[in-house]
């Protein structure tokens, strides 16, 4: 009895047996055969297997692009390899299409979020959404998202050749076709959901195009087509295709941290690293604790929040709360890890082209790093600014009133080299309230307030020195002018505020 071919190693859908068949030769050479012009997927799928009349790969057809059993090829005598190479279309045009569907749902559900971004984590005072060009946010995303096959399956060492041409591929086709541009860094609610759709429709368009066109056996903006896509029996195993549902999760979950991530960043929002080798470390709150082995410290996410007196507390981010919730399922522990491996990779500047090296240090980890498996705590997500401490712990738990100013970032980097640059990235330049905090909190440490620079001076004025004093000197101050010696209690006070 003949041994049926689904259990012969040489029909099975693997890089290996796709390569055993020569499948990337084979396919080229009856390619090149063909007469043109062709529809690269209806001609291959009409000359091999039951060669159906109908058989339509692309966007929204899924039903019209499948291939029967093997049995069908063997009985019909066809070689191995166009079992391989449709097999491995088939499949493509699934993970086209579930990239496809999960983007649109996740896309409709961002754009319905952003009223409730708006009332959770923009102040009322502040409701205009710091979006800029929203460009690099989607082709990050969308470049995670093509590089699937180089991040799952294993056959990932045998499919870099195929995945990476479609890596590549997304990039600078999805980046040639996008539309529009926006006109403004800073919209409004309104304005931003009004945006937020076109970007939906120009990123699904995109993708639409793309897909139809390399199915038709078009050469597109990176030089490549359909042939360069699934080489090396890239797309020949099914099982290492990610669901559309897991797409829809991590696209909405991106977009929404990149959303809220802008907003921080215009706010006293930072994150604290503190070395410790105390992988229990609770001196800061637990909400937004990241420990890492790697850093060999422990990550805490802040805010600062001053008081009219000259005070100030180290609180939670606006909204905070909100983010593990229902709607966004996002933790607070994502945020501080996505910023610290941002801040290790770009200090306080990390870039679009850091974004893609980070990508492909987790393509060649071997599965260590997965960005779909960190979700919102994968680099770049969040970039909120890190100040290093080294050994000094200035953690406390959020609005922590045991002293006047808080426990403050005082000093970042080695030796405070890093501080200047930190102040400005996490809007603290200007601030007298925090250079008197950390006159006040280096006075119990090592490091001399007067060898740090904060990037601004020390002021002094009648304001400064009103909200710095109590309300015991401010009568002082008061019964003072009322007596006529006003002038010296001013000068006195003033130079000690």
């Amino acid at each position: 009895m003949a041994e049926r071919c689904s259990t012969n190693p040489s029909w099975a859908a693997t890089p290996a047996a796709y390569a055993a068949a020569n499948t990337d030769g084979q396919l080229q050479s009856w390619w090149t055969s063909q007469p043109q012009p062709a529809s690269f997927a209806r001609q291959l799928g009409q000359s091999f297997g039951d060669q159906r009349t109908f058989f339509e790969c692309g966007i929204g057809r899924e039903a019209s692009c499948t291939i029967p059993g093997c049995d069908v090829f063997v009985k019909a005598e066809d070689p191995v390899w166009s079992y391989q190479a449709l097999m491995s279309v088939v499949n493509l045009n699934m993970y086209f299409n579930a990239i496809h569907d999960g983007v649109v749902a996740g896309q409709l559900t961002y754009t319905n979020f952003i009223p409730e971004i708006a009332q959770n984590f923009f102040p009322p005072q502040s409701q205009d959404f710091p979006f800029g060009d929203a460009l690099p946010w989607i082709i990050a995303i969308l470049t995670i998202l093509f590089a699937f096959p180089l991040l799952a399956g294993e056959g990932a060492a045998l499919v870099g050749v195929g995945a990476g041409a479609l890596l590549i591929g997304s990039a600078t086709t999805v980046n040639d076709q996008f539309e529009p541009s926006l006109p403004s860094s800073v919209l409004s609610v309104v304005d931003m959901q009004n945006y937020a759709g076109k970007y939906g429709e120009s990123t699904r368009g995109a993708i639409s195009d793309w897909a139809n066109a390399t199915f038709e056996g078009t050469v597109d903006a990176s030089g490549q087509n359909v042939l360069d896509y699934i080489k090396g029996g890239a797309f020949v195993d099914p099982k290492a295709m990610p669901s559309s549902k897991a797409i829809e999760s991590f696209y909405r979950k991106q977009m929404v941290s990149r959303t809220i991530n802008a907003k921080w960043r215009q706010s006293k929002v930072f994150v604290m690293f503190t070395q410790t080798s105390n992988e229990e470390d609770l001196s800061g709150p637990n909400q937004t604790k990241y420990y890492s082995k790697e850093d060999r410290g422990v990550y805490y996410l802040y805010e600062i929040y001053e008081g009219s007196r000259m005070t100030s507390t180290l609180g939670k981010p606006e909204g905070l709360d909100k983010l593990n919730g229902e709607y966004f399922e996002i933790s607070g522990q994502d945020v501080s890890k996505s910023s610290a491996r941002s801040f290790r990779a770009g200090t306080f500047n990390y870039t679009a082209e850091q974004q893609i090296k980070d990508l492909e240090a987790a393509i060649a980890s071997n599965h260590a790093v997965d960005p779909f498996a960190d979700g919102a705590g994968w680099s770049g997500t969040w970039t909120i600014p890190v100040c290093d401490t080294g050994l000094h712990n200035w953690n406390a738990q959020y609005d922590d009133t045991t002293s006047r100013y808080g426990r403050l970032p005082c000093c970042c980097g080695k030796d405070c080299i890093d501080t200047k640059a930190f102040i400005e990235a996490a809007n603290i330049k200007g601030s007298q309230t925090f250079l008197r905090g950390c006159y006040e909190q280096l006075k119990v440490s090592q490091i001399q307030f007067e060898d740090v620079d904060y990037g601004y001076a020390w002021k002094t004025s009648f304001m400064i020195a009103w909200a710095n004093w109590n309300d015991g000197v401010r009568a002082g101050v008061i019964l003072g002018m009322t007596a006529g010696v006003a002038l010296v209690v001013l000068i006195g006070c003033c130079m000690c505020a």
